[in-house]
């Protein structure tokens, strides 16, 4: 179920992430009770966590809006999207790399 993502932001950009969860034949998965969270390191090696937002449960969707980054390192860092479900299992929903580029207007 996990997948492979890289983003890249400019630096500030609040933007949300939109997501929806959905099984190998394209259904929705519910996740009703369930906990999202975004989280990245940085480069001194702190993980960041964003609390995600879950938008409609049952039809598996959920956003994650960045904190104002504008104080954040510019580089590419390792990430995931980790859910726990209401049951307490945590699931990785996606990882890969996230590019924080500078921003001219801050």
């Amino acid at each position: 179920m996990m997948t492979r993502l890289n983003l890249s932001r400019f630096r500030g950009d609040t933007f949300p992430i939109k997501c929806t969860l959905k099984d190998s034949e394209g259904n929705p998965i519910d996740i009703t009770g369930a906990s999202i969270v975004f989280g990245y390191k940085d480069s001194a090696g702190n993980v960041v966590q964003i609390p995600g937002d879950i938008l409609d449960a049952v039809n598996g969707v959920f956003h994650i809006v960045p904190t104002d980054v504008s104080v954040a390192d510019i580089g590419t860092f390792p990430f995931d999207i980790q859910m726990v479900t209401q049951e307490g299992y945590k699931i990785t929903l996606v990882n890969g790399t996230l590019r924080l580029s500078p921003d001219i207007v801050p």
